[in-house]
């Protein structure tokens, strides 16, 4: 599975993301970038990533492996998103791993 798409944001600006752009337009345009391939059954690789349009640079991106089964839905991965600049120009990001836990197939219960 392979999506694009374009996102246009703008940000309040009592937001945190709006008070680290100082005085730069706190509206972001995007462009996000999906990428999803079965590899077994039950496991799945994902590419996800959004690039800023307006000032040349990465907003975010995501890699990371997911298994699911009929109830369970397990996905673990490596993120990295922007955070701002420090006063001296350099770019600041998030680096995380994160561990998600999914339920799946709980819409059914006590349906016959």
């Amino acid at each position: 599975m392979f999506s694009l798409r374009y996102e246009s944001m703008r940000w309040p600006k009592d937001d945190w993301f709006a008070s680290a752009m100082q005085s730069q337009d706190a509206r972001i345009q995007a462009i996000g970038v999906q990428v999803a391939h079965r590899l077994t059954t039950h496991w799945k690789g994902t590419l996800n990533s959004r690039w800023d349009l307006g000032r040349q640079r990465w907003l975010s991106a995501q890699a990371g492996l997911s298994w699911e089964d009929c109830c369970i839905h397990l996905q673990i991965g490596l993120t990295r998103q922007y955070n701002g600049e420090q006063v001296s120009g350099k770019k600041q990001f998030f680096d995380g791993f994160y561990i998600r836990l999914g339920l799946t197939g709980l819409g059914s219960v006590g349906i016959n």
